[in-house]
């Protein structure tokens, strides 16, 4: 067990972008050094809206009891504390939708964007506060996105690993999919050689699946930043957001982890790498 544990460790610390804030008290926006200007703008907006991407458990997804599950949920309830405010889920039908809705500003943030440079102009974007390793999913031991050139490789299409595959080679033959579900389906079913997603989503849908056959496999210095998107026309909340994230401390950052990133033994892969299950509670 001390082995396992670890690892845990060592996985844990590359998954996420820790900061050195000391904890502060949960309501005191004071101690976040906020201007006045800053702590007026925060009375006047004291309702922010957001979106999701529904289909991006263990990060952020509505259960079928309707409750809101995932670590940017956990985030904002701390941001809510550090700021005095509330953020209120406006429903969603897909991811697309839900960038349709901040580019219209019909939401005001999304609180888990995978950034993607085609964005810089069009949305202001908080610090990233955490990162995700891209791993390959496939029944052939692949190591690196080269070892694919010339395979079917599915991914969901408009979500940053289409971006960044697309990118880093053109020899790739790109199945692009509705959902990771369906990505799943095709590498399980033959219709693509591997999936090219990152490790809480890739884990979190192959555990619940049953499947035991695939291998994981992490995709050498590719991983994705996780931060808030913001309204193109509020750098002033941008600036504030950086400010409370700055505050959250070592201790508040793990409890997200540990709330939804558990090691266990490994039961049906014996890959030393990533042996990770996302909670889905």
């Amino acid at each position: 067990m001390q082995t396992l544990t670890a690892c845990l460790k060592k996985l844990i610390t590359a998954a996420v972008i820790m900061t050195a804030a000391v904890s502060l008290p949960c309501s005191a926006t004071d101690s976040l050094s906020l201007t006045n200007v800053e702590t007026a703008w925060l009375a006047e907006h004291p309702v922010i809206r957001f979106a999701i991407d529904p289909d991006n458990a263990p990060v952020e997804w509505i259960n079928r009891k309707e409750q809101e599950r995932g670590m940017s949920f956990d985030m904002l309830r701390l941001l809510e504390q550090r700021l005095g405010i509330q953020f209120k889920r406006i429903e969603s039908e897909s991811w697309a939708e839900s960038m349709q809705m901040i580019q219209n500003r019909e939401v005001d943030i999304l609180p888990a964007f995978r950034r993607a440079m085609e964005w810089q102009r069009q949305l202001l974007f908080s610090r990233p506060w955490f990162k995700l390793p891209g791993v390959i999913l496939s029944e052939q031991k692949y190591q690196t996105l080269e070892e694919l050139e010339g395979k079917k490789v599915a991914v969901v299409h408009g979500h940053i690993w289409d971006d960044l595959v697309s990118q880093i080679s053109d020899k790739l033959i790109m199945i692009r999919a509705s959902d990771s579900h369906q990505c799943l389906d095709m590498a399980v079913r033959g219709g693509a050689d591997a999936m090219v997603g990152d490790i809480a989503s890739v884990t979190w849908i192959l555990n619940r699946s049953g499947v035991t056959h695939l291998r994981i496999r992490p995709v050498e210095g590719q991983s994705l930043d996780l931060t808030v998107a913001v309204r193109d026309d509020w750098p002033m909340f941008q600036k504030i957001l950086n400010k409370a994230l700055d505050s959250i401390s070592q201790d508040e950052l793990d409890a997200i982890e540990e709330n939804w990133i558990q090691l266990i033994e490994p039961a049906f892969w014996k890959d030393p790498y990533f042996q990770i299950i996302t909670l889905f509670i």
